[in-house]
């Protein structure tokens, strides 16, 4: 468990998530509106779906992670952002996911918990990652500046992103 304070002054706590605690994603989803959720499970949907809550929610410590973002309201706790990573391959390669619930957004807790995630990974062994993005996710592409693409590719509406956590050299592009 490990606490961050954005520059805005608010203060989080990020822990580990439990093998099947749905409620805090179950929560979060809830505040994630249809732009957000297109953004991040690349559907129309705008309701959490159980089978996916429980996917989210499944997790080994190991080749599954998931870490929750908290916020205290003095009245209650919220979770207010998820990542998690989860291997693809016996060769180091994990996938990435971040959701930030949309009153929260462009504070930098995303770029906070991502970073952590990141480091969570590496810790694990991963040191290949991927993500999928809708080209016009703007946060996640800013967020994407500060790794090395190493691999690009385009279908159905999204790109995937190869790359790893050390940013590119001077001169160094990967567009």
């Amino acid at each position: 468990m490990e606490n961050i304070t954005l520059p805005d002054g608010h203060c989080f706590r990020v822990r580990e998530l439990e093998n099947g605690e749905e409620l805090p994603i179950r929560q979060l989803l809830a505040g994630v509106g249809p732009r957000s959720w297109r953004f991040r499970f690349h559907s129309p949907l705008s309701k959490a779906p159980d089978h996916l809550v429980r996917l989210l929610a499944s997790v080994d410590h190991i080749r599954r992670v998931a870490l929750v973002a908290e916020h205290d309201t003095g009245t209650a706790t919220e979770t207010v952002a998820l990542a998690n990573f989860a291997a693809i391959d016996d060769d180091g390669g994990a996938e990435l996911g971040l959701v930030v619930r949309d009153d929260w957004q462009c504070r930098r807790l995303g770029s906070e918990l991502a970073i952590r995630l990141l480091q969570s990974a590496e810790g694990r062994g991963y040191h290949r990652f991927v993500a999928y993005t809708m080209p016009d996710n703007a946060a996640i592409q800013r967020l994407l500046r500060h790794v090395r693409i190493v691999a690009r590719s385009f279908g159905a509406g999204f790109a995937r992103l190869e790359f790893v956590a050390r940013p590119a050299e001077a001169g160094e592009s990967f567009e």
